[in-house]
């Protein structure tokens, strides 16, 4: 298995946005879970004790995931002589 470390945050985020957070559940487990960041506190319907997050767009920029389908081949484009000025 391959582990990937993140660029992770702690403290309290710096804008409203969705987070990837690192929950605490006990010294010896915890999870990982999609919060929302209100801008003041953490909307969740459970007790947490978020440890670290990061933005999800910036986890997207981290990791790149293989989308799960197989994906159609890209039609082949043919180049206009002269461009749009002969269409």
């Amino acid at each position: 298995m391959m582990e990937v470390k993140l660029t992770w945050q702690t403290g309290a985020p710096a804008q409203a946005d969705l987070y990837l957070v690192a929950n605490e559940l006990n010294e010896y487990s915890g999870c990982y879970e999609i919060a929302s960041w209100d801008g003041e506190q953490w909307e969740h319907d459970h007790p947490e004790n978020i440890v670290a997050f990061i933005r999800i767009g910036d986890f997207f920029k981290q990791v790149k995931i293989a989308w799960p389908l197989p994906r159609p081949e890209k039609p082949e484009y043919t180049k206009i002589e002269g461009g749009w000025d002969e269409v």
